[in-house]
């Protein structure tokens, strides 16, 4: 945000453009954090079309707007300012011709009281509290800038003296990042990420009880524990951009102005669309304004042209829907009836819900997948009580599901970027004209962002060897530099194409485990990166075996059949330093033709999938992250076979 000495002495912080400061802040606490003990990383979604952060300018700046508080860049906590900057980052993000398809993240000065007094707050987060299609509206953070936080030696003259504590790691970003993939603070070790305490150490703890209700699948099924990795893992393969774990789905979304539209609860900041091919279902979401409690007779309404021709479809004003759009071929209505408490934080709204879709020369009902409305949070990170974050009411996200094959009427869709309408009422005002919320007519694009990919090779390495990294999707003819983590190890060039490959030498120090490695644009303009992993073995870097029954303790594989699909449920590995599953499937009479379906399940030990046609059997493998384990041992006592497409080498290790 314009006014953050990010923008106005980035040298502050130890860089000499923004977009090395910006880039380098998530790049710390994914190297530091996330990759290590979860292999997720958080990227930048700058594009070759769009290289460039945005600078957002203070909704409520004192150097021209009477009665703001603080400076500017400075953000005062939990007023309408605070909402506006995340609105401000939807918005500029669309005007670069980017959607909001992940977390945004928001670069402050500082958070300051009504007086301008800088208050202990360093970050607050919106938590995506469902993971599945049916309540994709992006998640939102904003941390204080690192000036306040990163000390370094011989700061230039203008820096601010840093606070008590230090951040090297960007661990307040990691924390906050941690909400928006669902973490709450936890009850365990005091000093872990996810707990409000000072100083935080470098790493994730494991979940405890009530840490298995909020991750994808949703609801999760009896028995699925998670660790907090695990969750982060499944939230990332739901529908967050740049987790190295499964694509998510087909996802964009517009922003629209806060505060045009009195009352609140009617006014739209954001409305999207989510193509999930994998649950089979699209869904349309709205984020409003919080509603009164005592709020009811609200409703979300949509209609689309999916071919974006006006001559082909209907006018949903023939419905009542208050969405004008000539050519509509789908239209759709979700009223909030009334609001639900729920045992945890959010809070659920009743609603009903309408389909229609035009055939014939008419509109037709069509049954929906079903609707949902709930109230996000906003969670905060306090110096001051730490055990005492509070929590205040933020947004109220709507969605709306049904057959994904409803979207598919055009051959050509996912280049033609269908035309959407939406909008809000409130038809609980009976005397009056009906408050309507309606943002113009916007186009919401189906086709997933092409973000910039790395591959490093051979994979795992060891400490001292050459590896080579290479990319694509950067942007053409520029120089670039490579990172093992935050240490620069070579220099390279994109073609025209904006592919490059470099070589460096893995750090004869580098501790065994899962690294980041980043491929950065010099241009000072381009915040373009391509991000990846490497594996560093250690000596002996073995991974276990899950229980048989039989030699290896614990609850053996067991399958069990319905409603078309296979749950297969294990027990945990012999070894504690495996971190996660796979899962092959081989053709039953043939004992080698096993090959890999899942190479993650996110740390649980339960996985529900559609099986292969056909007799099959199914092997579990576990897995540090680096290496797979033992694929288990046939009848005469000889270890199997390794699968065909093998998600990682294999080392099996002897169970203690």
């Amino acid at each position: 945000m314009d006014g953050s000495p990010a923008v106005v002495q980035p040298q502050c912080a130890g860089e000499t453009v923004l977009k090395d400061l910006l880039w380098r802040r998530h790049e710390r606490t994914s190297s530091a954090h996330y990759i290590p003990y979860c292999n997720a990383t958080f990227r930048s979604a700058a594009l070759q079309m769009q290289p460039s952060f945005p600078v957002i300018v203070d909704p409520c700046d004192p150097t021209t707007m009477a009665g703001c508080p603080g400076v500017k860049g400075d953000i005062q906590f939990g007023a309408f300012e605070h909402i506006q900057i995340f609105n401000k980052c939807e918005m500029a993000w669309d005007q670069l011709g980017f959607g909001d398809v992940g977390v945004l993240a928001v670069n402050i000065r500082r958070f300051v009281d009504g007086f301008g007094n800088p208050i202990g707050t360093l970050g607050a987060a919106t938590e995506t509290i469902f993971c599945d299609s049916a309540s994709q509206a992006g998640a939102e953070l904003a941390v204080i800038d690192n000036d306040f936080s990163l000390p370094l030696p011989g700061q230039p003259v203008g820096c601010v003296v840093p606070e008590p504590y230090n951040d090297p790691n960007d661990s307040i970003l990691g924390h906050e990042m941690g909400h928006t993939l669902s973490l709450p603070h936890t009850s365990g070790n005091p000093v872990t990420l996810m707990k409000a305490l000072f100083p935080l150490a470098d790493f994730l703890t494991s979940g405890g009880a009530g840490q298995t209700d909020t991750v994808c699948p949703n609801p999760v099924p009896p028995g699925m524990g998670l660790t907090q990795c695990g969750r982060v893992r499944l939230q990332g393969m739901c529908h967050v951009n740049g987790v190295q774990v499964d694509p998510p789905p087909v996802v964009d979304s517009k922003g629209f102005p806060a505060g045009d539209v009195s009352p609140e609860h009617v006014d739209l900041r954001q409305a999207g669309l989510v193509d999930d091919a994998a649950f089979r279902k699209a869904s349309v979401f709205w984020e409003a304004g919080l509603f009164p409690s005592q709020a009811q007779g609200i409703e979300f309404a949509f209609a689309a042209d999916l071919d974006a021709d006006p001559a082909t479809g209907g006018d949903p004003l023939t419905l009542g829907l208050p969405v004008p759009l000539a050519g509509a071929e789908l239209a759709g209505l979700v009223r909030v009836d009334a609001d639900t408490p729920l045992p945890s934080t959010e809070k659920q709204f009743s609603t009903t819900d309408r389909l229609w879709r035009f055939s014939g020369g008419a509109f037709a009902p069509a049954p929906t997948l079903g609707s949902r409305a709930i109230e996000v949070d906003l969670l905060l990170l306090q110096e001051d009580p730490p055990e005492l974050p509070s929590q205040v009411p933020w947004a109220t996200n709507v969605a709306l599901s049904f057959d994904r094959t409803y979207l598919e009427i055009a051959p050509s869709l996912i280049a033609t970027a269908p035309i959407f309408q939406v909008s809000a009422t409130d038809t609980s005002i009976t005397a009056l004209t009906p408050v309507i919320d309606l943002p113009p007519s916007v186009r919401l694009h189906m086709a997933p962002p092409a973000l910039p990919g790395c591959v490093v090779a051979p994979e795992p390495a060891r400490p001292g060897e050459s590896v080579t990294v290479t990319a694509e999707g950067l942007t053409p003819g520029q120089s670039t530099h490579v990172l093992f983590g935050t240490s620069v190890v070579a220099m390279g060039l994109t073609d025209g194409d904006g592919r490059t490959a470099s070589t460096f030498i893995v750090p004869p120090a580098a501790a065994p485990g899962r690294h980041l490695v980043t491929i950065g644009v010099d241009d000072p303009a381009d915040a373009i990166t391509a991000d990846c992993t490497v594996g560093v073995m250690g000596a002996m870097l073995e991974a276990g075996s899950v229980p048989d029954g039989n030699v290896v303790p614990g609850a053996p594989l067991t399958a069990t059949w319905a409603a078309g699909e296979l749950t297969l449920s294990w027990g945990d590995s012999c070894l504690p330093a495996d971190i996660d599953y796979e899962i092959y499937e081989g053709s039953l009479g043939d004992f080698t033709t096993h090959a890999s379906i899942f190479c993650s399940t996110g740390g649980a030990t339960m996985m529900s999938f559609v099986p292969a046609a056909g007799n099959a059997y199914y092997l579990v493998l576990p897995s540090n992250g680096l290496i797979e384990g033992s694929y288990g041992r046939s009848g005469d006592g000889f270890e199997r076979p390794a699968g065909v497409f093998p998600c990682r080498p294999q080392r099996p290790a002897a169970c203690p």
